[in-house]
């Protein structure tokens, strides 16, 4: 235990340490809209899928 009493620990000055702060935010940011895009695009491919169905369907009716 007295090791880690010992350790000497370097932490970044403030300006850094507000840019790591500002890239976390930015990454999370990022990670939210990438997990937005997937579902828009998730949600126009079934639709252009359930039109295309759909359009089959009344080709055959027809």
């Amino acid at each position: 235990m007295a090791a880690l009493e010992n350790l000497e620990i370097s932490v970044p000055d403030l300006p850094t340490q507000k840019r790591i702060v500002e890239l976390d935010a930015l990454a999370r940011r990022e990670g939210q809209l990438l997990r937005q895009l997937a579902a828009r695009r998730e949600e126009l491919v079934s639709a252009i899928l359930g039109d295309a169905a759909k359009s089959a369907d009344q080709k055959e009716i027809a």
